[in-house]
């Protein structure tokens, strides 16, 4: 509802603010490394941060603890996108070439999705249907049902941020 705006920096602290207050209500860390992406839960009680070695932290922001961190990527390097789907399908992609999709129901590994040239950017459709991948390359479309590539299109230049509308039709991409 856009009370709470929560912002990693490059010191590796997480900050909550209250927008209406228009003040720092929580703090988390810093961080052993820069904070490179972070998603809310879906129900709005965890901060999830992808850092700078690829690491995966899961964070509560009211007692401004950590509660869970791992390593999703395997090359260690860059978290860049995180997104949460409202049954709590975590997508992970940064720079190594493949997206890790963890918490698949009756799925006990992870999926991991090839990448290309890395992902800087990752969202799910509101109904949760679709996840959307952008980098340099391409932006994608993966249907979650089989986590095939429903369509792709080729950008004239690199993504860094992807929005789907409400309504599942439209899309933002900058």
């Amino acid at each position: 509802n856009g009370e709470l705006l929560a912002v990693g920096d490059n010191s590796g602290a997480i900050r909550v603010w209250d927008t209406a207050l228009r003040k720092e209500v929580y703090r988390i860390g810093p961080l052993a490394m820069p904070v490179e992406s972070l998603a809310w839960s879906t129900d709005g009680k965890t901060i999830y941060s992808g850092d700078a070695r690829g690491f995966r932290g899961a964070h509560d922001p009211e007692s401004e603890k950590t509660v869970g961190a791992w390593q999703p990527l395997r090359s260690g390097k860059e978290a860049w996108g995180i997104a949460v789907r409202r049954d709590g399908v975590i997508a992970t992609g940064g720079l190594d070439p493949e997206i890790v999709i963890e918490g698949i129901p009756g799925r006990s590994e992870p999926l991991r999705l090839p990448a290309g040239d890395g992902t800087h950017a990752l969202a799910f459709s509101a109904d949760g249907t679709l996840l959307f991948s952008g980098n340099c390359e391409t932006v994608r479309a993966w249907d979650t049902q089989d986590w095939s590539v429903r369509w792709e299109y080729k950008p004239p230049d690199c993504l860094y941020a992807l929005a789907p509308a409400p309504d599942g039709k439209k899309m933002l991409a900058s």
